[in-house]
């Protein structure tokens, strides 16, 4: 019985690590490189609405694929990270900020 578990553990190990290991070599085959900072961007700008989790993750991602980018958020700096900053205080158990 030990020696099935051992087996069947060791194939399941070595699939997971071999489809991480194509994974990696995809990611580092396909994914662009981002563009130097302060680089003048020759495609178009994008207007990102919202500063919240998706917001910033938009934006990183499109700054990935060389486009410039703008963050509009209309509650300012506190507002920054969206429900989701608030959220994970809440539950926590930190007190909120005043």
């Amino acid at each position: 019985m030990a020696a099935q578990y051992a087996i069947q553990r060791f194939l399941t190990n070595s699939i997971l690590f071999v489809y991480q290991l194509i994974q990696w070599v995809l990611d580092k085959l396909l994914s662009p490189t981002p563009p130097p900072p302060n680089a003048n961007l020759s495609r178009p700008k994008i207007a990102i609405i919202g500063a919240g989790l998706t917001g910033v993750s938009a934006a990183s991602h499109c700054v990935g694929h060389g486009f410039d980018c703008r963050i509009f958020e209309a509650g300012g700096r506190k507002a920054l990270g969206g429900i989701w900053s608030v959220s994970l205080i809440i539950t926590c158990g930190i007190p909120p900020p005043k």
